[in-house]
């Protein structure tokens, strides 16, 4: 795997993340 594709994957895992826990509290 390339370090692009890592990076490209952790920012999809970040931003995910981050709305999940922007949703929680909404709901």
């Amino acid at each position: 795997m390339k370090e692009t594709e890592q990076l490209e994957q952790l920012k999809k895992n970040i931003l995910s993340l981050s709305m999940s826990m922007i949703d929680a509290p909404l709901r």
